[in-house]
Protein backbone atom coordinates (compact mmCIF):
# COMPACT_ATOMS: atom_id res chain seq x y z
CA UNK A 1 0.00 0.00 0.00
CA UNK A 2 3.04 2.50 0.97
CA UNK A 3 4.60 1.72 -2.45
CA UNK A 4 1.21 2.38 -4.42
CA UNK A 5 0.77 5.64 -2.22
CA UNK A 6 4.52 6.77 -3.46
CA UNK A 7 4.41 5.91 -6.91
CA UNK A 8 0.85 7.92 -7.46
CA UNK A 9 2.31 11.06 -5.11
CA UNK A 10 5.24 10.66 -8.13
CA UNK A 11 3.59 10.59 -10.79
CA UNK A 12 1.09 13.76 -9.35
CA UNK A 13 4.12 16.14 -8.51
CA UNK A 14 5.51 15.02 -11.80
CA UNK A 15 2.22 16.41 -13.76
CA UNK A 16 1.61 19.23 -11.29
CA UNK A 17 4.99 20.74 -10.66
CA UNK A 18 7.03 18.49 -13.13
CA UNK A 19 9.53 17.71 -10.75
CA UNK A 20 10.42 14.07 -9.44
CA UNK A 21 12.87 13.96 -6.67
CA UNK A 22 15.87 12.27 -7.41
CA UNK A 23 14.79 10.78 -10.64
CA UNK A 24 17.07 10.49 -13.74
CA UNK A 25 15.40 11.75 -16.48
CA UNK A 26 12.78 9.87 -18.11
CA UNK A 27 12.17 8.73 -21.47
CA UNK A 28 10.40 11.96 -23.09
CA UNK A 29 11.17 14.17 -20.84
CA UNK A 30 14.77 16.07 -20.44
CA UNK A 31 15.82 18.23 -17.34
CA UNK A 32 15.07 21.84 -17.07
CA UNK A 33 18.34 23.53 -17.25
CA UNK A 34 17.30 26.44 -15.44
CA UNK A 35 15.43 24.40 -12.74
CA UNK A 36 17.14 21.80 -10.42
CA UNK A 37 15.10 18.66 -10.40
CA UNK A 38 12.66 19.91 -12.87
CA UNK A 39 12.02 18.38 -16.54
CA UNK A 40 10.86 19.70 -19.46
CA UNK A 41 8.72 17.63 -22.61
CA UNK A 42 11.13 16.60 -25.32
CA UNK A 43 9.13 16.18 -28.21
CA UNK A 44 11.74 13.45 -29.81
CA UNK A 45 11.50 11.45 -26.71
CA UNK A 46 7.90 11.48 -26.80
CA UNK A 47 7.70 10.03 -30.19
CA UNK A 48 10.13 7.52 -29.50
CA UNK A 49 7.96 6.78 -25.91
CA UNK A 50 4.59 6.31 -28.71
CA UNK A 51 6.28 3.85 -30.79
CA UNK A 52 7.89 1.68 -28.01
CA UNK A 53 4.01 1.57 -26.41
CA UNK A 54 2.53 1.26 -29.94
CA UNK A 55 4.75 -1.56 -30.66
CA UNK A 56 4.00 -3.17 -26.53
CA UNK A 57 0.40 -3.07 -27.24
CA UNK A 58 0.59 -4.58 -30.82
CA UNK A 59 3.49 -7.43 -28.92
CA UNK A 60 2.41 -7.44 -25.47
CA UNK A 61 5.89 -8.44 -24.92
CA UNK A 62 8.77 -6.81 -23.85
CA UNK A 63 11.24 -9.67 -24.96
CA UNK A 64 9.85 -9.10 -28.55
CA UNK A 65 9.80 -4.73 -28.51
Amino acid sequence: MTSHRVKVNALNRLLTDGRINGSAAILGLVKDPDKTGHFLVDPDGLKTAELIMKLFVRFSSKKTV
